[in-house]
């Protein structure tokens, strides 16, 4: 039996003003039962109170995404990422995460279960072997924060670098209970 049903739309409705963005999920939870939402928090910026407002009073779920930070920032600053080798890329990726954490810890104090964070690798130079272990101490340091927050979320991990994946499409994520 299928229990939870997510769907990722911000992209298609993130350019519409927050109340017309709150009906819009409003109407998926009533019509479709859809009771988990992805949706980007980006760093510094909290989600608007009227989406805040409609997720308390549907019940929803989040699934957040740091993808949409690391776009953002990976556009003008190449080296960022929690997998980058530079110590200060990766501490810039990080101090985002921690920030989009304590957001996320903010919005279940208001009654809103966060699903999963969906966090990055985000690099864009061929060191393989820097990579993995910078992105290893990245996950390790996350892992115990988020682990201190948001106990009951699961950290999962979308692969955002250049490189392709040798999979059947799509994106792969990995993921590791909190807890």
């Amino acid at each position: 039996m299928i229990t939870n049903k997510i769907l990722g739309a911000y992209a298609t409705i993130g350019t519409l003003p927050p109340a017309e963005q709150a009906t819009w999920y409003r109407r998926a939870a009533s019509e479709w039962n859809i009771n988990i939402f992805e949706i980007p928090i980006l760093a510094g910026h909290p989600l608007p109170e009227e989406l805040v407002e409609a997720f308390v009073e549907i019940s929803a779920s989040l699934a957040v995404t740091l993808v949409a930070q690391w776009a953002g920032r990976g556009q003008t600053q190449p080296s960022y990422g929690l997998a980058a080798p530079a110590i200060a890329d990766r501490q810039a990726a990080l101090l985002d995460a921690h920030s989009v954490l304590q957001q996320c810890a903010t919005l279940a104090e208001r009654g809103i279960r966060i699903h999963n964070v969906a966090v990055h690798t985000g690099c864009k130079s061929a060191d393989s072997i820097g990579h993995a272990i910078a992105f290893c101490e990245s996950l390790v340091e996350l892992r115990q924060r988020a682990a201190a927050v948001l106990p009951d979320t699961v950290l999962s991990v979308e692969l955002t670098d250049h490189r392709p994946i040798r999979s059947s499409g799509g994106v792969s994520r990995c993921q590791e209970s909190i807890s």
